[in-house]
């Protein structure tokens, strides 16, 4: 996006963007860090061109119907972005670049063969459950490049860390405690997050190797300790385990603690404000400066989708961008609200 549009947007809609103010000092810087290719595509959709257009349209139309022209511009303004999109894969779950470099290279080998992220969205979103809940510091310093040999759709890995000790050192330092049998037959040694009310981390050093095991507890224990063995445990007469720990219920255990997990947040806001601006487009009928808004939000809603729903992986920068993408739709969608709310 270019700089002057975004200063035209801050200045002209004070109101409607007050709320992003705070996050707009770095995001800006990373604008000039975009992809060519949408840079390419926002130059080309612009900004308030829907407005300009239509009017154009309806003296050339000479009495169209406003809402004719208005649909049959916004199909212009986002073909392209819509055809660029469908060149590109099925709608999946990116990665961030931190995860997929810590993944060891046969995860990505040919597409459909056994053992690779390539067509597994869940483990896909079990690794990013996983970054969340760990933490980026914890993940960049105690995690190799390349060192993630196994992923559970249960919300456990297996990795190759530089030192065992280490790492049990470092974990030891910040709290962990080897409380409630956290060390098991096969493992030199277990320790266990302080108690959380969910999704809780429990790591383990894997014993004649070195590997560290690390899992998300949904019930960590607390004394007695049962309802975490039945709930968590994972026996072989009581696999319990893979009917309680689910993507699903892994990334509601973690956003209870109040994490937000990258790409699945911002995934999810996405849908929420397309059905937002779905529902204002129903209640603007042949108000022009209402779907002027909409048209506007929908076109940062394409570019942030862009980001989020057709790419493998994705770096943080990209991720920043698509957030203020969102953003700027949400600021869309609330100066459509304001504007419905006043006397046409």
């Amino acid at each position: 996006m270019a700089k002057n549009k975004i200063t035209y947007l801050e200045k002209n809609r004070k109101s409607s963007l007050q709320h992003l103010k705070k996050r707009s000092v770095d995001l800006k810087r990373n604008i000039s860090t975009q992809d060519p290719e949408l840079i390419a595509l926002q130059k080309m959709v612009g900004n308030r061109g829907t407005q300009d257009v239509i009017e154009k349209q309806l003296s050339k139309g000479k009495g169209q119907n406003k809402g004719v022209v208005r649909n049959i511009q916004q199909n212009n303004l986002l073909s392209q972005i819509q055809l660029q999109a469908a060149k590109k894969s099925a709608p999946t779950t990116p990665l961030l670049k931190v995860i997929k470099e810590r993944l060891q290279p046969w995860f990505f080998d040919i597409p459909g063969t056994p053992d690779t992220l390539y067509q597994k969205p869940n483990l896909r979103k079990i690794l990013l459950i996983l970054y969340a809940r760990i933490g980026d510091e914890m993940w960049k310093n105690l995690i190799p490049k390349e060192s993630i040999t196994y992923v559970s759709e249960q919300g456990e890995m297996d990795f190759i860390p530089i030192n065992k000790e280490t790492v049990k050192a470092k974990l030891s330092s910040l709290g962990y405690t080897d409380s409630f049998y956290a060390k098991a037959s096969d493992n030199d040694w277990g320790l266990r997050e302080p108690t959380l009310p969910a999704a809780g981390l429990h790591v383990r050093g894997i014993k004649g190797k070195n590997k560290i095991n690390i899992h998300i507890d949904l019930h960590p224990p607390t004394w007695p300790g049962i309802y975490h063995w039945l709930m968590d445990a994972d026996h072989w007469f009581y696999d319990m385990r893979k009917k309680t720990h689910t993507p699903e219920t892994l990334q509601e255990g973690v956003e209870k603690l109040g994490t937000d997990i990258p790409i699945l947040y911002q995934q999810k806001v996405h849908g929420e404000a397309t059905a937002r601006l779905n529902r204002l487009a129903g209640q603007a009928k042949d108000r022009t400066e209402v779907q002027a808004e909409i048209d506007e939000g929908r076109q940062y809603l394409s570019l942030a989708g862009k980001i989020l729903w057709t790419k493998n992986v994705i770096s943080k920068t990209e991720l920043a961008n698509a957030t203020w993408y969102l953003g700027l739709a949400s600021a869309c969608a609330s100066g459509a609200e304001h504007n419905l709310q006043r006397k046409p």
